[in-house]
């Protein structure tokens, strides 16, 4: 499992831990890539999968 501390929020976020994501509602973190403007990779409770910054995204 993945886990990264993101420097401008210092937030700690994992591959596979469920997040709210703003703008986007519930899921699990999917995927977490560095040095990209969207790094966090959510797949919603939807189905849907979609790309969030670290600002955007909140444990559950």
């Amino acid at each position: 499992m993945k886990t990264v501390v993101f420097s401008d929020t210092l937030k700690k976020l994992s591959v596979g831990q469920k997040v709210y994501a703003q703008g986007g509602g519930h899921g699990v973190i999917s995927e977490i890539r560095e040095n990209c403007a969207f790094p966090v990779f959510v797949t919603l409770n939807s189905g849907r999968k979609d790309a969030f910054t670290a600002a955007e995204i909140f444990p559950a």
